[in-house]
């Protein structure tokens, strides 16, 4: 349990979750090629008009510059800058992945696998549902390259794909009970469980924010933080001399908390590991015995009275309770094997010319 701010939503961050499918797909009808100001360089090339054909059908290069562009904004939201060379091979993992979707819905089509406009219809609200308005839609659709045709025919392939996975890969895939077994053990630092301390807390609010940039705003900000922060150490001081003269912890906690997830439960805060909670809070329980009950703790949130419950130390999670994962985890490395052997077959049939 962690105190939390409020996320703060870009359309950026909005473009990545909505439209970032796990492999892109491409559009095959001439009315669905994006902007011509939508085409970019990729490592210092023109990107094509068409990157690629596979058996006479094409892979309009837009596709591929929304790839990229995504694979970009998306390191980027992490704070990571992409190079030139991770660039580059990503375009190319990207155009080997249309040109095995493409082959995979051409296939799909032999099958007779299909999918109903309908279902293309909802998956395209749900998406523009993300936006507040229809500018805002068609504004990300540009950002990325793309427009409403492009994003039909990408959510109509990647929906065969999903059939073609769900009813001729999925049925070929094995794993035993044996398979798992060896996985886990052939992997148990995977499954190590760091540390751990359960623990209680008394807290008064006094979070410390950012100072004002205008000058005639900082006086009274601190004015105001000073009477917050003396407000919340008077408060805490009380509750902490109460327990030094005998009284319960988890009373005083339903008393004076501020915390309300945790008052009610005369202040348990449950069981963390050292990354899931504030650094203040872990040097002070981390330097405690359990029972132990400590001074006030500072945090950048406000005043804390801690109590050690207990001590988890660093063990394996038991295979029974990651079976299930690890079985889902192992059957979809077997898929993803099904699924590269029939592309790399059907490659190997076709008529793939590459451009870019």
């Amino acid at each position: 349990m962690l105190f939390k701010t409020p996320a703060r939503l870009l359309l950026t961050s909005l473009l990545a979750a909505v439209l970032f499918w796990p492999t892109v797909s491409i559009a095959q009808v001439a009315d669905t090629h994006a902007p011509e100001d939508a085409r970019m360089e990729i490592n210092g090339r023109l990107v094509p008009p068409i990157v690629a054909t596979v058996n006479g059908r094409e892979i309009p290069g837009t596709m591929l510059a929304s790839q990229v562009q995504m694979y970009k904004m998306f390191h980027q939201q992490q704070g990571h800058r992409v190079t030139p060379e991770q660039e580059a091979q990503y375009s190319k993992e990207a155009l080997d992945n249309l040109i095995g979707q493409e082959l995979l819905f051409q296939k799909a089509k032999q099958w007779g696998i299909t999918v109903d406009d309908k279902a293309v219809r909802s998956e395209i609200e749900k998406i523009r549902g993300q936006f507040p308005s229809e500018e805002l839609f068609d504004r990300a659709l540009r950002l990325q390259g793309l427009n409403e045709g492009l994003l039909r025919a990408s959510i109509e392939r990647q929906l065969v794909e999903e059939q073609v996975t769900r009813t001729k890969l999925a049925p070929k895939a094995n794993v035993t009970d044996e398979a798992v077994k060896t996985y886990y053990q052939e992997n148990r630092d995977q499954f190590l469980q760091p540390p751990r301390w359960e623990f209680s807390h008394i807290f008064t609010a006094a979070l410390r924010q950012e100072e004002p940039e205008d000058p005639k705003l900082k006086k009274r900000f601190h004015k105001l933080q000073d009477m917050v922060e003396a407000d919340a150490r008077k408060k805490i001081e009380k509750a902490l001399k109460e327990i030094q003269s005998g009284k319960s912890f988890e009373d005083i906690a339903k008393e004076y908390s501020e915390h309300e997830e945790t008052r009610q439960n005369g202040g348990k805060w449950g069981t963390m590991a050292r990354d899931e909670m504030p650094e203040e809070i872990y040097e002070a329980i981390s330097k405690m015995k359990p029972g132990q009950t400590s001074g006030i703790v500072r945090s950048q949130y406000g005043f804390h009275i801690l109590r050690l419950d207990a001590t988890h130390p660093e063990e394996a999670v038991p295979l029974d309770q990651v079976k299930t994962d690890l079985l889902n985890h192992l059957l979809k490395e077997e898929v993803k094997k099904e699924k590269d052997k029939l592309v790399q077959e059907l490659r190997d049939k076709a008529d793939v010319e590459v451009f870019f």
